[in-house]
């Protein structure tokens, strides 16, 4: 999303398109955003000390 320039976009779209541009650039971003989000989620989830052999969280058995 930030290789992209929305005011040029809008610039080159008529005035009853614009609000569909934006509206699916924001949607964009926010999928991005949201996509992102649950991943550092995620990988915090699987790093944390409770999965961990040192710390008696996992097991091998």
């Amino acid at each position: 999303m930030e290789d992209c320039n929305i005011f040029e976009t809008l610039g080159q779209v008529s005035c009853g398109e614009a609000g569909v541009v934006f509206r699916n650039f924001i949607r964009g971003g926010v999928c991005e955003m949201i996509s992102e989000v649950l991943v550092v989620a995620e990988v915090n989830e699987l790093y944390s000390p409770k999965h961990h052999l040192k710390s008696g969280g996992g097991r091998l058995s």
